[in-house]
């Protein structure tokens, strides 16, 4: 809804390019110190370019587990910001009214 005397601006919010980037990083950097850190502790190599076998699993192998296990929680909280769509919305001025109307969508719950 634009009109002379109303104008919209849409507003992105977290569904930027930036971060599903950030998924993608954290879904494979995750992963591998995932498999890392099981290679080390099961003596199986289950990554094919690297020999995490030679590993001691206490301290580097659970020390790969607790950055896989956080790279893994901050890709979902990632992807459930851009679910949520958190931040989006509209910016509306409207000149006959002389009025400014934010509107942002927030995290699921009383805000």
């Amino acid at each position: 809804m634009e009109t002379d005397l109303i104008k919209r601006e849409d507003i992105i919010g977290s569904r930027r390019i930036e971060n599903y980037v950030w998924i993608v990083l954290l879904t494979i950097g995750g992963v591998g110190f995932l498999l890392a850190s099981g290679s080390s502790y099961f003596k199986i190599n289950l990554l094919p370019f690297a020999n995490p076998i030679e590993l001691n699993f206490i301290p580097q192998g659970i020390l790969m587990l607790v950055y896989g296990t956080g790279a893994s929680l901050v890709n979902i909280y990632l992807l459930l910001i851009i679910f949520w769509d958190v931040g989006g919305g509209y910016n509306e001025f409207d000149l006959a009214n002389s009025t400014i109307r934010l509107v942002r969508r927030g995290f699921p719950g009383k805000n």
